[in-house]
């Protein structure tokens, strides 16, 4: 218990034994209506008495904020609170212990021992890593600790004591006094970030005040450099990424799966078109997709997402909040704790453009006049062409989605090799490519494979492919056609309206003796030296151009080079190709029709002859015997000295000499018939065929998948009765083959071996010939189309190889077969 004047007031348990214990009664308005002097000195103030005064005006403003409020809210609690006094620069602090009464509280005073509270004190501002300032209301610096005085910007002598706007610059000293004024006014703490230069350079500094009495306050300046350049560096990053974002139209987003709370980026609010008051969540987020598949689509990538964290990547189509069509790639990931999804991040892109572009693209490949098709990496059509369908034939409605090794199951691995590579940003194409179907149709093709891209990425391939079918039939016929025309027998000629001669076949160097070049360099009627050039014209071009069909029949000579001549049918044509006229001109060979007509008119010559012998020259000696023998007839004819005859042995010797006559005139005609008839020449030894026993004749093997040319060596080997019946073969692998197996030594066998259908075979003849067993008496004739011979070293000094010819076969060629066929025959 103590006593105060004639009260007795029962003391806390607390600070029962306490000194120093001042008293005063404050009633539930927080006026001040008894105290003692031991009050007024622990709580500094100058007045002599404290009765009438608010504690609003002795305590420090934040304490009697809290402390009037409890007085109203709670006036039957008690409650102790610590007081802060601030006395000549100094900081004291005092123990309150709050006491209710019916009319108010008593309120015990009392400090701690005094050096146990300033080294406390001074403990804890040593131990923080702030600067600690007392400052005035005018802005001055009263005091200060800190054991970092070298992260001052000013030495300690040169600011103590001296005001913020003597020590910093106006822009940092007026904000800095604009907080300071604002603390103790509203008596609440505040805050400021600045920069100052010290020793160590620019730093970032956040000075934190609170009310310390009613004119000062507590600053703590804490250096945030590390911090502030963290959050520079981050928000130079997030601009960055914000700006690359905007510029890609690429936004970021999250979501927090239990509360469902969504955040999105700048540049996701400029993909939707939201505008600035805009407040994203979860459902008005998925409003924005198409109702029905891309909403659906969404709603179950996020939960396959949050369930199975399987990472989604999908497009879909969207309505803006301004209402525009927009296609999105969204993608999506999760962030799990414990095995638990507890956010969903990723990315939206605005890919309205690219698929405005794929759109055009697809609309141009539909429609485009090639066999186009566009696949996914995936190998599924993406886009094609119409002419892709005809082409190949394709009876499916719609492609799109569907593996391309379905639609085409006879693909084999070399073409999906050719894929894969493809996918991994290589190129491929060919200009002839057989390619057999599943039906057994063949189509020739010629095709490329390039990689599209997505962006950077590769996106599938796109496959350009032209059938080339007809064309590869067209070639053929027109080579085989070349080769009739260069092996034919007649002159075949190429002019234009000036007559200059632009191609000649071998026919026409052959039987001129000018090689092309020459011939090249020629006018056709050059080689016609009876018609000159504007006779040629006039009778026989002009004609060509009263009918497009019309063809033109002229004979001529024709002049070799040597000077000699030859009678010649020359068929003219006019021919426009393209836009091009040129005019063609084969020339036959007539010198054995002529010579024939000749002898035809050499027959009819002789023919006349024997009419007339038979109309004249026989008929009067017949007359003569005729007469004779009528006199023979006659017995009683007396004969006298004055006749021819005088007797009838005249007659009868005249008789006989007429029949002579007659008889050599028969011989004259006879021998004038034989001219006639050939056949009373002698006939031509025959061709018995030999027996089985006798047979030393060799077979003869054509091997050459050149059908023209095999036709024409085995006509001409026929003709000259090299052999009746040669083998031909197409493939040089099955020849190969077949040699093997006749491979014995009662066989002799001469194979004409092309080295074109030699090469593109897999086996290599010589290397072959020499590694195997030979039995058969084999010879190889080698042969190629201009009878070049290889220089390769392994043809030479070949055991089989004895001789390299050109095609197709002509006489010489012929000559030295059959010197190779003797030579067979003896060996044999």
């Amino acid at each position: 218990m103590q006593d105060l004047g004639n009260l007795r007031i029962p003391l806390p348990l607390k600070i029962v034994n306490r000194l120093e214990i001042g008293l005063l009664f404050v009633n539930r308005s927080g006026i001040i209506t008894q105290s003692d002097s031991k009050s007024r000195g622990l709580l500094q103030v100058p007045q002599d008495s404290l009765e009438g005064h608010s504690i609003e005006g002795i305590l420090p403003v934040p304490v009697t904020n809290e402390i009037l409020v409890r007085l109203r809210q709670s006036p039957d609690q008690p409650f102790e609170q610590v007081l802060q006094i601030l006395f000549e620069g100094r900081l004291t602090m005092l123990n309150s212990s709050w006491e209710p009464t019916p009319d108010g509280f008593w309120v015990f005073v009392w400090q701690e021992n005094t050096d146990n509270s300033t080294q406390y004190l001074e403990s804890i501002l040593t131990a923080l890593p702030d600067l600690f300032f007392i400052i005035d209301r005018e802005g001055r610096f009263l005091e200060t600790k800190s054991k970092w005085t070298n992260e001052l910007a000013l030495p300690v002598p040169e600011f103590m004591g001296k005001k913020i706007r003597e020590v910093f610059p106006t822009s940092l000293a007026e904000p800095m006094m604009a907080r300071i004024e604002s603390c103790l006014k509203d008596g609440q703490p505040t805050s400021l970030q600045y920069q100052l230069p010290t020793e160590n350079g620019l730093r970032d500094f956040e000075a934190r005040m609170s009310p310390f009495g009613e004119d000062s306050v507590i600053a703590l300046a804490r250096d945030i450099t590390a911090i502030k350049e963290t959050e520079r560096s981050l928000q130079k990053m997030k601009e960055f990424l914000e700006q690359a974002g905007q510029m890609a139209l690429v936004g970021a987003f999250e979501c927090f799966p239990a509360t469902k709370q969504l955040n999105w980026s700048k540049a996701t609010r400029q993909i939707h078109d939201v505008p600035d008051d805009f407040q994203e969540n979860y459902e008005n987020a998925l409003a924005f997709f198409d109702e029905g598949g891309c909403r659906q689509a969404i709603k179950e990538a996020i939960r396959n997402t949050v369930f199975t964290s399987i990472q989604a990547d999908l497009e879909a189509k969207i309505t803006t909040f301004a209402g525009v069509r927009k296609w999105v790639r969204v993608m999506i990931n999760s962030e799990t704790e414990n095995g638990k999804c507890v956010r969903i991040y990723g990315i939206i892109q605005d890919i309205t453009e690219r698929k405005k572009l794929l759109e055009n693209q697809q609309q141009f490949i539909n429609e485009a006049p090639s066999a186009i098709a566009m696949l996914d990496t995936e190998m599924r059509y993406m886009a094609y062409s119409k002419k892709w369908l005809e082409d190949y034939q394709i009876s499916e409605k719609n492609l799109i989605g569907k593996s391309h090794y379905e639609i085409f199951p006879e693909i084999g691995e070399e073409w999906r090799e050719i894929h894969a590579q493809s996918l991994l940003g290589k190129s491929f194409g060919r200009d002839d490519d057989r390619f057999e179907r599943a039906d057994g149709s063949v189509n020739y093709m010629k095709w490329k494979i390039n990689p599209w891209y997505d962006g950077e990425k590769i996106g599938g391939i796109i496959m350009l492919t032209e059938d080339v079918t007809k064309e590869k039939l067209a070639l053929n016929n027109q080579r085989k056609l070349s080769k009739i025309v260069e092996e034919s027998l007649n002159e075949i000629y190429i002019f234009n309206r000036d007559l200059a001669i632009s191609t000649a076949n071998a026919a026409a160097t052959k039987n001129l003796q000018y090689n092309t070049d020459e011939l090249t360099h020629m006018r056709l009627t050059d080689l016609t030296p009876d018609i000159s050039p504007e006779d040629f014209k006039a009778n026989f071009l002009l004609p060509l151009f009263d009918q497009e069909d019309r063809s033109v029949t002229a004979e001529a000579i024709h002049q070799r080079k040597d000077g000699s001549t030859y009678p010649v049918k020359i068929n003219l044509k006019r021919l426009v190709v393209d836009g091009e006229e040129y005019f063609v001109a084969i020339v036959l060979d007539i010198t054995e029709r002529v010579n024939h007509i000749a002898a035809i008119e050499e027959q009819n010559r002789i023919l006349k002859e024997i009419a007339w012998m038979q109309s004249h020259v026989v008929r009067a000696p017949l007359s003569r015997m005729m007469m004779l023998l009528s006199l023979l007839e006659n017995k009683d004819i007396v004969y006298g000295e004055n006749d021819l005859l005088k007797s009838r042995e005249d007659v009868i010797q005249s008789v006989q000499e007429t029949a002579l006559e007659i008889d050599k005139i028969i011989n004259d005609i006879s021998q004038k018939t034989k001219i006639l008839d050939p056949s009373t020449e002698p006939p031509a030894p025959l061709h018995l065929p030999k027996s089985a026993q006798e047979t030393t004749e060799p077979e003869l093997w054509i091997v050459d998948q050149d059908e023209l040319s095999q036709l024409v060596n085995r006509y001409a080997i026929i003709q000259q009765e090299l052999s009746e019946r040669p083998r031909q073969f197409h493939d040089a692998e099955e020849a190969w083959s077949a040699l093997l197996d006749a491979n014995q030594r009662d066989r002799s066998i001469l194979v004409l071996l092309d080295l074109d259908t030699m090469a593109q075979g897999k086996t290599d003849w010589f290397k072959a010939l020499r590694s195997s067993a030979i039995q058969t008496n084999l010879a190889i004739v080698t042969m190629n189309e201009h009878g070049n011979k290889p220089q390769e070293s392994k043809w030479k000094g070949h055991p089989f190889i004895l001789a390299h010819i050109s095609k197709p076969l002509k006489k010489l060629q012929i000559a030295q077969l059959q010197t190779i066929t003797q030579s067979l025959k003896r060996s044999s």
